[in-house]
Order: C-alpha cells, then structure tokens, then sequence
C-alpha cells in the first residue's frame, strides 16, 4: 500500500533542498522573501503531513481490547510514551524552524545578507531536515503496527481548493511517478 506519509515527507525534504538553493542564489537570481516563502509555505504544507501522522496515530489505541489487562495496559503506557516522543520530536522541527524565521528578521537588515548570515541560516534549514527526517523515522517505527491504516481515506477527505493546492506544492518536489501516486491517493485527476 502507498502511504502518503512518506510521499509527503520525500516532498517536504526535496522542498527544503529548494530553500537552501534559493538562499545560495540570493542576491543573483533570488531574494530574501522568496527564501521566506519558501520555508512559510514548507510550514503549511508540513501541517498536512502532521494532519496525516496524527491520522495514522489514531488507529494505536483502538487496538487495547480489555481481554488482557496487564497487556493492554502495557500497550497503552507504550502508546503514550510514543506519543510524547512524536511530540518532543515535532517540537524539535518547530523550534529549529523558529531560529531559522528568528535569524532571517534579525540578522538580515535592509535586504542585505551577508555570508555569515546566509551559512546560518543555510545549517538551520539543515536541521530543520535532520530534525524533520529523524521525526518522519520515529513516527513510521512507532506505526509500523499501524502501517495497514488507510491513510488515503484521510486526503481524499480534504477539501478541494486544499487538495489543488497540496498537489500544486507536491508537484514542485515529486517526480512523475510519485506526483502521479499522489494525486491517486488523493482521488485527483
């Protein structure tokens, strides 16, 4: 089954190799509010796929059937350490996020960037995907139990200017191959 987690997650990953580009060609061929664009719009485009994680989520604790207590309690008690583990993980990407969105309007003064700057900003969109793609590792270990969860069901029920929107972003990342997978789980032709 295709999940589109992980296609999400090989777009917002490409999309931030896009941003670190951006930010090499500033001052040439880009500007500093394209580089900004770029990551605001990496940022809702995140939210979806935060939409899907918690999704795929959902399904862990309606495993707990109550026939076996002790185990059933052990289960839940995983369950919730799991979830604080996404959390502190999703947290990790928000604030890498913030010092980067922090740098950019302190450090960059009347649109002039200087080298210093533009390396510190580049190392925080690195950890943004280091922290990113750690998160997307632990989320897909802590659902493999879950991984016949039907994830599709959950963009196929986005709304149709949200679904036009998510496709036109994915399809700045995506090759056609996955493009097309997506725009199939989506139910978008």
């Amino acid at each position: 089954m295709i999940c589109s987690l992980d296609l999400l997650h090989k777009a917002l990953s490409l999309a931030l190799t896009r941003s670190v580009d951006i930010l090499k060609e500033i001052g040439t061929s880009q500007s500093i509010a394209s580089f900004e664009l770029e990551l605001t719009t990496w940022v809702t485009a995140y939210y979806a796929y935060s939409e899907i994680e918690n999704y795929h989520n959902s399904g862990v604790d309606e495993s707990l059937t109550g026939i076996n207590v002790l185990g059933d309690l052990n289960l839940q008690r995983m369950n919730e350490s799991g979830k604080q583990i996404t959390q502190k993980s999703e947290d990790l990407i928000f604030d890498s996020l913030q010092s980067v969105f922090d740098t950019l309007h302190e450090e960059v003064s009347k649109g002039v960037m200087i080298p210093r700057v533009r390396n510190h900003l580049e190392l925080g969109v690195v950890d943004v995907q280091l922290n990113m793609d750690n998160h997307h590792d632990i989320v897909k270990v802590l659902t493999s139990g879950n991984s016949c969860h039907d994830c599709a069901s959950k963009l196929k029920g986005i709304h149709l200017s949200e679904k036009d929107w998510l496709i036109d972003w994915v399809s700045k990342s995506l090759d056609a191959d996955n493009l097309s997978k997506m725009k199939m789980i989506m139910d978008v032709e």
